[in-house]
């Protein structure tokens, strides 16, 4: 009994003297069904304390102990297995926390000294979240024509609510409104973008839960509709196969049907294959996708296709004439070939063929007319024939530009010696060659061809060598001059001056002296010459058998040096 007595007598007494203020926190938080623990700041004094105590005001303004511990552990009915005390702090753990453990929780600490501690803390409790759900008033919605509504619903206590899109936040804007709490969700003519998933995210201090993902279906199309050929390209070539495709944006998908410049064809879906195509199948193809829901169609823009019969062949020119004179004569050159659609190019040489003031390009370009003819017109011309599936070269046809002659020149040495082989040459530009007439003195020779030779040159042929060349397809001519001087010295006798007087005899050696001079010279020149020509070979000219194979050969090689006519310029 006396037992008992004394720890009344000390509540009373602490009652009367109380202190410690922040011994405990002002107030925790827990869950329905978990476990609290009432940490207190002491530090474990070096001797135990004398007495704690523990006791609980629920939120009605009822009280109990908890439990008091001194000698012995004295615990209250309701706490019995529930808690757990740390008698060197004073610390209490309180486990099983039901709704009706809510309130205030208090604690006093008695020193064996006699000073004591006293601290209250209040206990808040919450019901976990759990059984988190949203239910849609709909799950089907046509685009810009309805509005969706989705409410959150959960257990627990305290509960807060935040919607998800995807794994973004769902905020409040024009379209999207958020009520009861933001447990309700709603949004004003859904558009495709609001197809979700959605999902509620709820939670309390003590716990959370997320709902599962709600999918709409919203429906809307069909849009920006596409036709595409595979392959793509300009032609096709008959017996060839091909795809179409259609596509659209459309929800639920679109259905297909197809048109023929503008018929409409059995084929339906979102694909049409032709297998081996065929002329008849030309022609503009267009598709239509149609929603069922929205009952809403959309066509395409015709895609045009062209079937070419056969690759191109026999590719072949044709000229009214290919002899012409120059500046005087037009050509028109005709291209023909196998094939459907053909589109026609001309080449010169490797350059392409284009109009201007003496060019025509007609008949589609199949046929070339040139106007007054140069010698740069002979070609090589060539026609190239395409389709867009294949294409085709002819072969090449040349022309034969008649003209000249022109820049007639002749070609040989200023001053010979006596006895020295001359020849001249008549240079000049012709088609067809030019034939020659030399004349000397402006009297007539037995020269007619483009290398003039004097055999053994003598002092009465030096003068004056007219050559004339003729084109006699051209009726034109034209005229060169050369002079030609023949040195002859056996007429200076400086010997035959002496007995004269002492002047003429001076000048007299003056001019042996000089003339030694040019004997030397033209013995080094004649020696020149003798190398450049062989004597049996000036042996063959002097024999004057012009119609030898040597004198054919070297007039020949004159000739094609310096008298065949030009390439052609560009």
């Amino acid at each position: 009994m006396e037992t008992s007595v004394i720890p009344l007598i000390i509540l009373g007494a602490i009652s009367v003297v109380s202190h410690g203020a922040g011994v405990l926190p002002d107030s925790l938080t827990a869950a329905v069904g978990g476990t609290v623990m009432f940490t207190t700041t002491v530090t474990p004094p070096e001797s135990p304390f004398l007495v704690v105590t523990w006791g609980f005001s629920d939120i009605h303004g009822g009280s109990s102990s908890i439990i008091t511990s001194s000698n012995v552990n004295i615990t209250g009915p309701a706490y019995t297995d529930r808690v757990t005390l740390f008698r060197s702090t004073g610390s209490l753990e309180l486990s099983n926390l039901t709704i009706s453990d809510i309130g205030e929780y208090t604690v006093t600490l008695i020193h064996t000294a006699g000073g004591h501690q006293r601290g209250i803390c209040r206990l808040v409790l919450h019901t976990p979240v759990s059984n988190v759900t949203v239910t849609a008033n709909t799950t089907d919605l046509v685009e810009s024509s309805r509005s969706l509504s989705l409410s959150c619903s959960s257990s627990g206590s305290s509960l807060s609510f935040l919607w998800l899109n995807i794994s973004s936040e769902v905020t409040a804007s024009d379209r999207v409104q958020l009520t009861d709490g933001n447990s309700t969700l709603t949004i004003v003519n859904v558009t495709r973008y609001d197809q979700g998933p959605f999902r509620c995210h709820v939670f309390n201090p003590v716990s959370n839960g997320i709902s599962d993902p709600v999918n709409l279906f919203i429906i809307f199309g069909p849009e920006n509709i596409d036709l595409t050929l595979s392959p793509s390209q300009e032609y096709y070539d008959e017996g060839s196969d091909i795809s179409l495709m259609c596509s659209a944006v459309s929800s639920p998908a679109a259905l297909f049907q197809w048109f023929l410049n503008g018929d409409l064809l059995s084929d339906t879906g979102p694909e049409l294959r032709l297998i081996n195509l065929q002329m008849s199948q030309s022609g503009n193809y267009s598709c239509q996708a149609f929603n069922k829901i929205t009952m809403k169609t959309q066509t395409s823009q015709p895609a045009v296709l062209t079937v070419l019969k056969s690759h191109i062949s026999n590719v072949v020119i044709s000229a009214n004439t290919t002899d012409l004179v120059e500046f005087s004569s037009s050509v028109r050159l005709s291209c023909s070939s196998s094939g459907s659609s053909l589109s026609f190019l001309w080449l010169n040489i490797s350059s392409e063929v284009t109009a201007s003031d003496r060019v025509q390009l007609t008949d589609g370009n199949s046929t070339l007319t040139i106007v007054n003819v140069t010698r740069y017109d002979q070609g090589p011309f060539r026609c190239n024939v395409s389709n867009g599936v294949s294409n085709g070269i002819s072969q090449s046809v040349n022309l034969v530009i008649q003209y000249g002659p022109d820049n007639v020149t002749v070609v040989g040495p200023k001053s010979v010696h006596v006895g020295d082989l001359t020849m001249l040459y008549c240079s000049t530009m012709s088609v067809p060659s030019s034939k020659f007439t030399w004349l000397f003195k402006g009297k007539a020779t037995n020269g007619h061809e483009a290398v003039y030779v004097i055999q053994s040159s003598r002092h009465s042929e030096g003068g004056t060598y007219t050559c004339t060349a003729e084109n006699t397809v051209t009726g034109q001519s034209q005229t060169a001059h050369h002079v030609l001087t023949v040195i002859d010295f056996s007429n200076c006798d400086c010997l035959a001056a002496t007995g004269r007087t002492t002047i003429i005899t001076a000048g007299c050696c003056l001019i042996i002296v000089a003339v030694i001079g040019i004997i030397v010279y033209c013995l080094v020149k004649r020696k020149r010459v003798n190398s450049t020509y062989p004597l049996h070979h000036k042996e063959k000219l002097r024999s004057k058998e012009k119609n030898s194979d040597v004198y054919n050969k070297i007039t020949g090689t004159i000739e094609n040096n310096f008298y065949s006519p030009p390439l052609r310029q560009k």
